[in-house]
């Protein structure tokens, strides 16, 4: 005998009708941030027309030295660092094969010895000519006067340096309060400074290096 299972009426018409969501809310508006991060930028670059060369002439004693053009050179920096910046200066030249300070004097009235390089420059020459010593203590090296100047770009935000020192070592320091451009001239004298020139001072090619350095972002 076959027997037939059913489906009572009222379960089946339950299970046969779909099951509704409660509706969304209305929502108006949204909106995406974003977001844009700018890094500390620091950017320092001798500047375009610096003068780097010159030859020179001498009186008929030998005693006195005369450059044909001053030299100079122009360091801009450019920061965007809210926050005080320091950036700093040196000068160099080769004495006895090596890379020794040839800065001196103060920060508003610098010297800067050039030497000739190789061995053709004792050891002491350039610290002796940077000290106004006797010429035979500084035997190829010359100092001459070199002369700072600072400008800012006001447009740029930068404002008046508030801090600045030159060491024994010849590190000159410039502390930048606010972000902005900053231009450094210096500018050579053409004649030299105390007893650094005489016959101990032989022909050839004399050098100096100047740079402008910032340690860190």
């Amino acid at each position: 005998m076959k027997f037939t299972k059913f489906i009572p009426v009222a379960l089946a018409l339950t299970m046969a009708i779909p099951a509704f969501a409660e509706p969304v809310a209305s929502k108006l508006s949204d909106f995406s941030e974003m977001t844009i991060t700018v890094p500390n930028f620091v950017y320092i670059e001798k500047a375009d027309g610096a003068v780097e060369t010159a030859t020179a002439s001498f009186d008929k004693t030998y005693s006195n030295i005369t450059l044909s053009q001053a030299m100079n050179a122009t360091f801009t920096v450019v920061t965007n660092k809210a926050s005080a910046d320091t950036v700093t200066f040196t000068g160099t030249c080769i004495e006895n094969n090596a890379e020794v300070n040839a800065l001196g004097g103060t920060i508003d009235a610098m010297k800067l010895v050039f030497s000739k390089e190789g061995t053709e420059t004792p050891a002491g020459s350039v610290a002796a000519a940077l000290a106004g010593s006797d010429a035979t203590a500084s035997k190829n090296a010359i100092a001459f006067a070199l002369t700072p100047t600072l400008t800012i770009q006001s447009d740029s935000g930068a404002t008046a340096v508030s801090e600045k020192s030159l060491t024994n070592a010849g590190l000159a320091t410039y502390t930048l309060p606010t972000a902005g451009k900053y231009n450094f001239l210096y500018t050579l004298g053409t004649t030299q400074e105390g007893a650094s020139f005489s016959t101990h001072d032989t022909a050839g090619t004399y050098k100096a290096k100047i740079t402008m350095t910032h340690a860190a972002l």
